[in-house]
């Protein structure tokens, strides 16, 4: 029973650290390359106007809200960025679910 103890908070540690760290790498090069675009907030990949990334960047922001919020609270974060209206200009009337 206390080896399965020790086992378990090994396997908490690694993922405590996998997820924190996975965190750290890519919210920090995401920073700087919200600053480098002028961007007052961070998107966790390279911004692309398909499907798979909207639906990326919407799982990583949930799955990392915690550490956001975090790094957001000791005011050394950005916001997170939901997805941009690409194909606002594009939409034709019948489209359209305001017109």
């Amino acid at each position: 029973m206390i080896k399965f103890i020790k086992i378990a908070k090994v396997v908490i540690i690694v993922l405590l650290v996998t997820y924190i760290g996975s965190y750290m790498v890519l919210s920090r090069r995401a920073f700087v390359q919200s600053r480098k675009n002028n961007i007052d907030v961070f998107y966790f990949f390279t911004q692309k106007e398909t499907k798979n990334w909207k639906k990326l960047n919407d799982i990583s922001s949930t799955f990392f809200y915690p550490l956001i919020a975090v790094d957001n609270m000791f005011g050394t974060g950005l916001p997170v960025g939901k997805n941009p209206l690409w194909d606002h200009d594009k939409i034709n009337e019948a489209e359209d679910p305001f017109a």
